[in-house]
């Protein structure tokens, strides 16, 4: 299988970007200090968390010590069966937590340069992909059976966006990709 920027003809150039991205955004994972391009646009596409780690490592703490101490009354109580489910609760909820805090930095980040590249890097737990397309030739769609979701297209790679957007969010964001995807060349100075 080619990677997705073979398809162009010319490969574009790797270097990564080096301009700092828009206020509020975050830069990508990549940019760092070599001889890149300016970035035109930068999406980051994640879920909105709304409590902190540590208010979430304390929340699942405190509710893991809460069914240790009802545990641990009853166990002296002489009903040792609750400490068997009391343990067997401790385990859920600390898998549970495991698995939150694994995903909880999943999502896209979409960045469009001045040079017509545009380079989509996916995070999915501790795995991250990075794409690199030519603008021209990406295009945005719409499945009919699934009309909720938002797909990038490019030769015969597909990636799904905005997955843990909310639905008026990925509208937003589609109507702005749209209007950005195709490169109108560099910008006048």
């Amino acid at each position: 299988m080619r990677p997705a920027h073979a398809i162009t003809g010319a490969p574009p150039p790797l270097t990564p970007p080096t301009q700092a991205a828009p206020a509020g955004v975050a830069p990508p994972a990549g940019a760092g200090t070599g001889t890149g391009t300016d970035i035109e646009q930068c999406w980051v596409l994640k879920r909105n968390c709304c409590v902190t780690p540590g208010q979430f490592l304390l929340g699942m703490g405190g509710t893991a010590a809460i069914a240790l101490l009802v545990s641990l009354y009853f166990t002296l109580r002489g009903l040792w069966p609750v400490a068997v489910y009391g343990a067997a609760e401790i385990l859920l909820i600390a898998g549970a937590t495991l698995s939150f805090a694994r995903h909880v930095r999943d999502g896209e980040t979409v960045i469009l340069l001045a040079d017509g590249r545009m380079i989509v890097e996916v995070h999915s737990g501790a795995a991250t992909t990075r794409h690199v397309f030519n603008r021209n030739w990406a295009r945005l769609v719409r499945r009919p059976d699934t009309p909720d979701t938002l797909w990038l297209h490019y030769g015969s790679v597909r990636l799904r966006l905005a997955r843990h957007v909310p639905s008026e969010r990925r509208r937003h964001i589609e109507t702005e990709l749209r209007h950005s995807l195709p490169w109108r060349g560099p910008a006048p100075r």
